[in-house]
Formats: structure tokens, sequence, C-alpha cells
């Protein structure tokens, strides 16, 4: 978590291999082990142990180690370690998510919580001070860890980290782990952490309008912060570190004009997600990973749209969607978190593995008999829906992911998990899903971080395009576009079923792209995919000095023409003031009519902090804003721009101050209970929000402590301790970011 708080394998014989001799002479028998027996009746049996050092390869499909005993060589198919004779570990599993992954692959992620296990012949009482895992990486040791305390007897021991700092936050190297149970070892090798990508997503509540299908119009705000933490189920399940995930969270957007945003038709619907859609900066279509872009706006509203079925009767949505970049999702439902994870996951390529839904069975396997609409054409010349062959879930919408050919584990909280349900199923609780190799294995390889390149391009002026097509009509609507000048990837000019031209003042093309549109995109979850009436489209492309007017086209029909006009708006005099009223002057030499939208930056002297795009679609040369819900610093500052239709200028304030934002921290509930022995392993971990801290890329300062001792227990989102004395404990986390501001939250405990 972060500051957003929250083989085939090769004995290495070192005779033959250059290793280093482990030879291991134990004298004396041990409970639940095989003993060698002695020669002589009188003496105590012995028995030579002969580590088994086994190496990981990244990707292997399957796991046939060598084990040598008494003068053999034998091979057995199995992803762990065969045990031999006398050990009591059969096999050690490196589990952050799944324990067992697609084609028993290896890919592990570094700075994410892990859990080491080590998986016994037989139940066994274990001696705490006999069993311990040695971690090092690169060849260097971080740490030893005590194993999880277990009541009775048991065939698994997790070791897990006191804190991140403790394991080194399972930084980026190759790790081998050493692992003694009651004396018994075994050691692992190769174990590959690397980098993943950063995922950045916007989290925004809305303000909606309900009225069609209702007595009298509703009007409603989400209620509560609940909803500002729901990235925790992402944190969970994703092949990323708890850093890599950014989740920015915004102030309220006002979606109550009933007029323009009823959420119970499908025009309100469709101007939502506009809104909401026009809040990412139109750099982003050139540049998807600079600053201020995310792959994912959720809207998050407070209560479920209605819709009116084919029979006539009324049904409700869980959310709803027209295409990447936005979902809109119900914050009220049990699942949101989980729904959070299954829309981000189609930005990435992964289907749906609910009936009626969009399907990619060569990426993610659906069920067999499950029916829907598949990916793209691709994916019916690789045998579409037959691909599917995964177990349907005995109660719910989705695959099974049984627990014995999988180990789900949820690090930091429950621990081992039984059988679950695929979040990119449908009906099940958020509880009962968790990921399926294939989603993990798959996300795991598209966050790859791509080699650093330096781009030889010049900047040069763009368009940025955004409108709806209607397919049957013909149709086209258009929202403001906008100029800039930034760099953009060579392209080809191309003639889609939908195409964009930019012509001269003879008539000539002069460029041209093609209109990137989903007709039926992947439906929020749960929902059945289907033909949008309204596509939406955007992007941007070049737009050279000589360009006059743009042609909206299908195949060779003209669509529209959009005129450019000769010069650029004039934005000066931008004026906020701390109660939140902004004002303008701006005026356009060729007589248009002008449409504005209002940006904010927090802190123009740090470059962290990014362009944020508070108000669109403005008419007048005012805004009101609310700077309590945004962040702050000395060096705030807005930003206008006007928009002619094509042509844009802007204007900036002068940097003025607003409040910094003290943090939001919250406790998890304590995974194994609030009452506890005294020794006994404590978990603790919480999650958190901080509007600086988040923009700047800067953790919180963290500090766990007790009313029942002077020191602090840990600094870490995520802290095992197992030396609290006895009494009623009041735990308190307290976070500070970078402004010096303060959070607390607190969780009680007994330890007798």
């Amino acid at each position: 978590m972060n500051e957003s708080i929250k083989f085939s394998p090769k004995l290495w014989w070192p005779a033959f291999f250059g290793g280093s001799l482990l030879l291991v002479l134990l004298f004396g028998s041990s409970s639940g082990v095989t003993t060698t027996q002695a020669q002589e009746p009188t003496a105590e049996p012995f028995r030579i142990y002969l580590p088994v050092i086994l190496k990981a390869e990244e990707g292997s499909a399957t796991a046939t180690p060598t084990v040598v005993q008494t003068g053999e060589a034998t091979a057995t198919p199995t992803v762990a370690p065969t045990s031999q004779p006398g050990l009591l570990i059969q096999n050690i599993e490196v589990n952050q998510v799944l324990g067992i992954q697609k084609n028993n692959g290896k890919k592990f992620v570094a700075g994410k919580d892990t859990v080491i296990r080590a998986f016994l012949k037989e139940k066994s009482t274990i001696d705490a001070n006999k069993t311990s895992l040695v971690v090092k990486r690169n060849g260097t040791m971080v740490t030893t860890l005590s194993p999880k305390t277990v009541d009775g007897t048991t065939d698994v021991v997790d070791f897990l980290c006191p804190s991140a700092t403790a394991c080194g936050n399972w930084a980026a190297g190759t790790y081998s782990f050493e692992a003694k149970v009651n004396d018994d070892p075994m050691n692992v090798e190769g174990y590959e952490f690397k980098e993943r990508a950063t995922v950045r997503i916007l989290a925004i509540p809305v303000k909606a309008c309900f009225k069609e299908l209702e007595e009298a119009p509703i009007i409603k705000s989400v209620q509560g912060e609940d909803w500002k933490k729901f990235d925790f189920y992402t944190r969970d399940v994703y092949p990323v570190a708890g850093e890599k995930l950014k989740w920015a969270v915004r102030e309220e957007v006002d979606a109550s004009d009933c007029e323009k945003y009823d959420l119970n038709t499908d025009n309100g619907q469709l101007g939502v997600w506009q809104a909401l859609t026009a809040l990412m900066p139109a750099e982003c279509q050139a540049n998807p990973k600079a600053d201020g872009c995310y792959e994912l706006i959720v809207g998050f509203i407070a209560q479920a749209p209605k819709t009116k079925k084919p029979d006539g009767s009324i049904g409700t949505l869980a959310g709803f969607t027209y295409g990447k970049p936005t979902n809109i999702v119900v914050a009220t439902d049990q699942d949101a978190p989980a729904t959070v994870a299954h829309e981000v996951a189609h930005t990435y390529g992964i289907g749906d593995t609910y009936d009626t839904g969009t399907i990619r069975c060569s990426v993610n396997q659906g069920y067999t008999g499950i029916t829907g609409r598949l990916w793209d054409e691709q994916e019916t010349a690789k045998g579409g829906l037959s691909l599917c062959k995964e177990t349907k879930h005995p109660k719910y919408d989705t695959i099974l992911i049984p627990a014995t050919a999988y180990h789900p584990y949820e690090v930091g909280k429950r621990g081992a998990l039984t059988d679950m349900g695929d979040y990119m199923g449908s009906s099940a609780k958020q509880e009962e899903m968790w990921t399926s190799a294939e989603v993990y294995d798959w996300l795991f390889d598209q966050l790859a971080i791509p080699a650093p390149t330096v781009s030889s391009m010049a900047d040069e002026r763009l368009v940025y395009y955004f409108g709806t097509i209607n397919p049957t009509t013909k149709i086209v609507k258009l929202e403001p576009w906008e100029t800039y000048t930034d760099t953009i990837e060579s392209t080809v000019s191309a003639k889609g079923t939908y195409w964009i031209a930019g012509l001269d003042a003879s008539g000539q093309q002069v460029v041209s792209q093609t209109l990137e549109v989903e007709v039926d995109p992947p439906a929020s979850k749960g929902e059945k995919t289907q033909e949008l009436l309204e596509v939406p489209f955007e992007g941007t492309m070049r737009f050279p000095v000589n360009v006059v007017q743009f042609k909206i086209m299908s195949q060779t029909e003209v669509l529209t023409t959009v005129k450019v006009s000769a010069n650029d708006p004039i934005v000066t005099n931008v004026v906020p003031t701390l109660a939140g009223n902004i004002t303008w002057t701006a005026n356009d030499p060729d007589g248009d009519k002008l449409t504005y939208y209002v940006e904010y930056n927090f802190d123009v002297t740090k470059p962290a902090s990014e362009w944020m795009i508070l108000k669109d679609g403005l008419t007048e040369n005012k805004a009101d804003v609310d700077f309590s819900a945004l962040p702050g610093s000395a060096h705030a500052q807005i930003r206008v721009v006007a928009s002619d239709g094509i042509r844009s200028g802007e204007a900036a304030s002068a940097p003025f101050n607003v409040p910094a934002k003290a943090p939001k921290v919250w406790l998890d509930e304590l995974a194994w209970g609030n009452t506890y022995d005294f020794g006994d392993e404590v978990e603790l971990s919480a999650e958190g929000y901080d509007m600086q801290n988040e923009l700047l890329e800067i953790p919180l300062t963290l500090e766990w402590r007790s009313n029942l001792t002077t020191t602090v227990l840990g600094t870490d989102d995520l802290i095992v301790v197992d030396n609290l004395p006895k009494g009623n404990h009041v735990i308190t986390l307290q976070a500070t970011n970078t402004a010096g501001l303060t959070a607390t939250d607190t969780i009680t405990l007994t330890v007798k």
C-alpha cells in the first residue's frame, strides 16, 4: 500500500556445478520425521539432510526438481519440490495474490506485500524457536522472519514481514529463501521481483439528478467517505505495488441539471459520461502517460439509475459507460470496490466472465457455455467462445477459482482464502471475488515498464476533438475542440468506417485520421453488452496551419463540416477569490461564440503538481469553485481556456494562497480478531489519502502507537507486532502530510 492509505528447478550440486556444499548432519530424531535406523541397536539413530536448492524461472510451465537421495535421481512433475524421506517441508511458495500462477509462472511484483509459505508433509506442532525464514535479495541477507503463530497443528507455515520496511520494501531484485521448520531446512532461489508500471485512477463523486420514472425529481449527492477508499481492492488483486496505484480524489461534479443530466434517461447518462470524460486533459490523447492523465475515471453516484425494460418493467443499473475512459458506479453497491478493479481491467484488454458480457476467451477464459459479444474480429478468428472452458462458479455468474488449484491469498488481511469467484464476472459478493490466474498473468505483462526513449520529435500544433455519432441517423454532435502544442507519434493517413479529414483552402486533404469508435463497448459490470444509440469519439491529430476546415466522414459520405476561424480567442484578467468566485475577460477576434473550462494547479512551484480541470462547458466569464475541497499551498493558480469550437486561447491568474488540507486515514478491521494471547502476532493495517501528497507522489509519514507502550510500534501501512503487553490497548495511527497536518484513527484490542 502507499501514501493513499492504504522449476524447471534444478539441484545445484556442489561437486558438479561449482556451488557450495550443503551438508547437514543431524543426530537424534524428531517427531513427524522418518529416521534412518542405526547399525547398532544401542546407538542413537542419525539422519543426513541434503537441502535442495530450487531455482524458480519466470514463466516455467512445470516444476520438475531432481532430488538426490541414497544415490538415486528422480524427477517428479510438481509445482513444489518433492519431499525426500525425513524432510518435514514439502515445498516453499511465494505468494502475493495467487500461490499458483498461470502455467506455474513466477511473476512477482517489486514493492508488493508478500507472504512466504512452507507446506509440510503432514500436520505438525510448530516450535517457533526452531522455525524461521531467511530472506536474501541478490545474495545479500534482508531479514529473518518468524512464523505466524498457529494454535494446534498445521500443515502450512506462513512467514509475514512485520513491516514492509523490515523486508526492504520487497525492492526489485532476485530473491532466495532459506526456510527452517522445526529445524528441517529447505532453500529456494531465483525468484525475480520486477517493477511494474503505475496505474492511475481518478475518483469523482457526482451530484446527480434522477427524474424520469420518479414521482418527483431526486437530486442526490454521494454521502460519507467510503468511496474515497474504494482503491483498496484493486491494490490487493492487481500485480502492482501499493505505491504504484495512484488514486486521485476530486471535488464533487455538479450534474444536478435534470434537463441535461437525468440519469434515468439515455441522454442524461451520456451527458454525465461526457462531463466526466471532459475532465481528462486534452494532452492525454497524445501522451496517455503524461502527468494528469488516468487509465480510468470513476464517477460515483448515490443511487442506481432506473431503466425501462423491453417488456415494460422497471429495472436498475449498477453502473453504466459509453466506453473508455469513464465508468459511472453506484457508490452504495456492496461490491463497488471490485467494480473499480473490473472496469480498469477492461482498459487493459481483459474481457468479462459473466453471461451476455464482452468475452475474450483467448486472454481470460469464461466458463463452458458462456454467451456474449466477442471482444473483436481477431477473437473470432482465434476460436471465439469455444476457447472458454473454465468451470462456472456454483453460486455466481462467473468462473470458479478453486483454492486447491491456485492458493488465493489476501496478504495483510484474511490470509489464505477459500474457493473464490472471478471479479471479471458478476453477482458475487465482493468478499467472495478474487483474481483469476489468467487475468493476473495478462495484467502483469501489460504493466511492464517500457524501455525509456528519448523523443527526437519537435512540438507541433495539435487539435483535440470530441463528439458523438448516431450510427443509424449519422447525426454528429460536437463538443468544443481545443488546440495545443505537444509531440505526437507519427501516424499515416487513414480512412476507416468513420474518419476525420483536415482540408486546405483549395479543398485538398492535408491530414486525416481514423475515428476510434466503439459501437458496443464493454458494458458496466453485470450489464448486457449492447449497441449504443450515441457513440462517443475523441482523439488528437495534427493541425497544420493551412487547414481551414475539418470533415467528419463515414467512408465516402460527409457527415458534417467544421470551419476553422482565422484567430485564437484571447483570455485576460483571470481573478480568483478564496470565496470561490473566479472571473475573467475574453473575446474572439472573429466574433465566434466562446466556451470555457477552468483548470487548477495547487502548487505551480512543484513540477509534480498537475493541472486539473475543475469546470467545463462554461458559457459565461465566471465560475464558482469550492476551494475547501481542493489541495492547497501558497502557490496555487487558476487557468482559463477558451474555445471557439476549434481554436483556443488561455490565461492564468497570479499565484495565490489556498490552505492545505489534512490527510484522511482509516484503520482496517483486525484480520485476526480483537483478542490475543500474550506473544501472539497482531496484524495492523490502514488506508488513507492526502490531497497534496497524492499529487506530489510523496508518502505520508505514519506512526503507530499503543496507549500501553511508550515506543512507536511501526511506520508502515501494514505492520505485524508480537510484543504488546497484556491489557486493553487503544491503537492509534497518526498520518502526517508534507504540510505538517495530521489525521488519526484508532482501534481497540485486548492482550491476555
